[in-house]
């Protein structure tokens, strides 16, 4: 055989192949025979017939193989030594040298793009982590601030004389106050729960009132302020609340970093698109380096300079309200001149989102209360106090009991808090308490209120859930709620509103503005039940009358109409009491006093006499000269005379005089 090829190269895809082979002896070629073995496939040789020389091969497996081959010349003489080829199956592309090592980089890379995902998803739960226990303590730390505050509402009324000690107190916790909520702003920033909701308003009136309630603060650092503002009329798109926190905190900045005599000057310029605010002040300025950080959270500069430390959250919020506001936030300072602020805003409703955009009409109104608060703050300064921590009186059902007042319940899971509550809203109402709203279910089934105080956050069941049970049921959902909370979001406060709560109060809030919302809706209740009290009034009114006052608007016109029905099937059994007409209306007799009482203003006994009495006098109107007693009969009083007096109490004369009234008139 001759030597022709010493290497085969059989790709991936061919699954089977012929290697053919020939001796070159033509003498008795029909007698030649042949044999060959593959290395590492055959364990012998394998013979081939005399007519075929040819060796056939498939699904060899990837690799490398050694075909040995011999032949005999026909006259029973063998090549001494064999023939080799070698063989060289090749893999298919995924399975190559080079995919391999693809494979291999890969996997390195993908080890250290895990190792890195799993250190960046521990350091954001982490960091989520620390931002809900932030959350949560600057939420407790608002309740304790509402307990100092109510404190406060109270010795002032005890000790008046002490008011400019009251008033640095409330400047401190105002401050407090303002600090908190804005912790609160940039954990929403970092978590991209910061919606803006533009409106039109008038950039230049807000502008300069926002610099008119923060000029109390300047004139007390001996600063002037200047406002240069345009002719234009000044209407323009923007977030009043996320404005309101910019320029607060800008100014607020510019006065506590300047220098005793001091300016700042502050100017607005509109065109068609944007609005340009300056705020330039010629205080201490900032160095190159230091205004690298300027707007990283918790770095506040050179403070130590001028010995006025912050907080370093300002600005970061700022710069964070501005890019949420499609703006931007420019800085110019030098150390000894003074800094300046420019922020550039689009003021085109087009320029904002479907969703940012607030179609609703409001006040053009400037939060001036947190504005109001920080220039208090400049009037007095704190001194520390050393004094014992009073000691709460334990809390109680209530302190006084009075008679006629109005019956509310105080839902809070804060000892202190509650105890405070009590002890000055017992002044005007007979006041229950409760520390969870499981506990404030179980007293609002026995008690007939008029009102709920409730906490939202609070273990077991919360105000939420409360208010949810209570504006489901229909024997509560008249029932006048307010929720008190440290949550101050806008969709917290929706949520609120969104299931029934007539009232949502952020802490720490004054008692002041508790009371006022307590009055207004039991104003409100009382001038509904006399309303309803109207319409169901039986005096002087015809059948058709009485229907039409019967149907009144949501679940009330069906109660009402429901519990008339049944009275009516009794209205001749005398015998028949409020304990039956509790269970013919399938409700507890607790539960139906209290219905027919937010719904009428009268008792379960005076709700059945009226609709006695009404049908007593249809049926003398209808027959003037019927007998008063067969009447009485008729409507299920027992003896003529009570039926008489009930009558005469009811309408004003006896039901004889009236027959003989309706006689006369015929």
């Amino acid at each position: 055989m001759p030597h022709y090829t010493k290497r085969i190269s059989i790709p991936s895809n061919v699954k089977k192949f012929d290697i053919e082979f020939s001796l070159l002896t033509y003498g008795n070629t029909r007698k030649n025979s042949y044999a060959y073995q593959l290395e590492g496939y055959d364990e012998d040789w394998q013979y081939s017939k005399q007519d075929e020389h040819k060796a056939t091969f498939q699904n060899l497996n990837a690799g490398t193989y050694k075909l040995h081959l011999k032949a005999n010349d026909g006259y029973g003489k063998w090549q001494e030594l064999p023939y080799t080829i070698t063989i060289k199956v090749l893999p298919p592309w995924y399975a190559s040298r080079l995919a391999f090592m693809l494979y291999i980089l890969m996997l390195i890379g993908g080890i250290f793009a895990a190792a890195r995902w799993y250190k960046e998803r521990v350091k954001t739960r982490n960091s989520l982590q620390m931002g809900v226990i932030l959350t949560n303590i600057t939420h407790e730390l608002l309740t304790p601030l509402t307990v100092i505050s109510a404190t406060i509402y109270k010795l002032k009324a005890m000790a008046p004389q002490y008011e400019e000690d009251y008033m640095v107190m409330d400047n401190n916790i105002n401050r407090t106050t303002r600090l908190l909520r804005q912790i609160l702003e940039v954990r929403k920033s970092q978590a991209g729960q910061l919606h803006l909701l533009v409106s039109r308003r008038n950039l230049i009136s807000f502008i300069e009132e926002a610099c008119e309630n923060i000029r109390p603060m300047a004139e007390h650092q001996q600063v002037t302020l200047f406002l240069e503002k345009p002719k234009a009329e000044g209407m323009a798109w923007f977030d009043a609340d996320k404005m309101d926190k910019i320029i607060y905190n800008l100014l607020s900045n510019a006065i506590k970093y300047n220098k005793v005599g001091g300016k700042i000057d502050v100017s607005l310029s509109l065109s068609k698109e944007q609005a340009v605010i300056k705020i330039a002040d010629n205080g201490i300025g900032m160095s190159k380096e230091k205004m690298k950080h300027l707007y990283t959270r918790f770095f506040d500069g050179d403070y130590r300079k001028q010995n006025m430390p912050g907080t370093g959250i300002g600005l970061s919020l700022t710069h964070d309200l501005v890019k949420l506001h499609h703006g931007n936030i420019q800085c110019e300072s030098q150390e000894g001149e003074g800094t300046t602020f420019t922020i550039t805003l689009p003021i085109r409703k087009s320029a904002y989102a479907p969703d940012e955009i607030d179609n609703s009409d409001k006040p053009n109104a400037v939060n001036q209360e947190a504005i109001r608060q920080a220039s208090q703050e400049t009037e007095q300064e704190s001194q520390p106090a050393s004094e014992d921590k009073p000691k709460l009186a334990p809390v109680r059902q209530s302190i006084f009991i009075r008679k006629n007042a109005s019956k509310i319940l105080v839902v809070e899971d804060n000892e202190e808090l509650l105890a405070l509550m009590l002890q000055v809203l017992s002044k005007n109402y007979h006041v229950f308490t409760a520390k969870n709203g499981k506990q404030a279910m179980n007293i609002i089934m026995k008690e007939k209120l008029d009102l709920v105080v409730s906490d939202v956050m609070m273990p077991i069941m919360d105000g939420i859930e409360l208010t949810k049970q209570l504006k489901s049921d229909k024997s509560f959902w008249q029932l006048p709620i307010i929720l008190l909370t440290a949550k101050n979001k806008e969709e917290d406060k929706t949520e609120a509103y969104s299931i029934g709560a007539d009232a949502y109060i952020t802490k720490p809030f004054k008692f002041e503005e508790l009371e006022v919302r307590i009055n207004a809706l039991l104003a409100n209740r009382k001038k509904m039940i006399e309303k309803i009290q109207a319409e169901v009034s039986l005096q002087n009114s015809t059948e058709s009358e009485t229907q039409a006052a019967l149907h009144l608007s949501n679940p009330d016109q069906a109660f009402i109409t429901r519990a008339t029905e049944v009275l009516m099937q009794h209205l001749a059994d005398g015998d028949y009491n409020r304990e039956a007409f509790a269970k013919d209306m399938a409700m507890g007799e607790s539960t139906l006093y209290n219905k027919v009482k937010a719904t009428t203003g009268q008792t379960v006994i005076a709700f059945i006499t009226s609709i006695r009495l009404k049908e007593a006098q249809r049926i003398i109107r209808s027959n003037p000269d019927i007998l008063i007693s067969e009447v009485a009969t008729q409507v299920g009083f027992n003896t003529p005379k009570y039926f008489s007096k009930c009558f005469k109490k009811k309408f004003g004369v006896f039901p004889k005089e009236y027959a003989e009234q309706l006689k006369d008139v015929n």
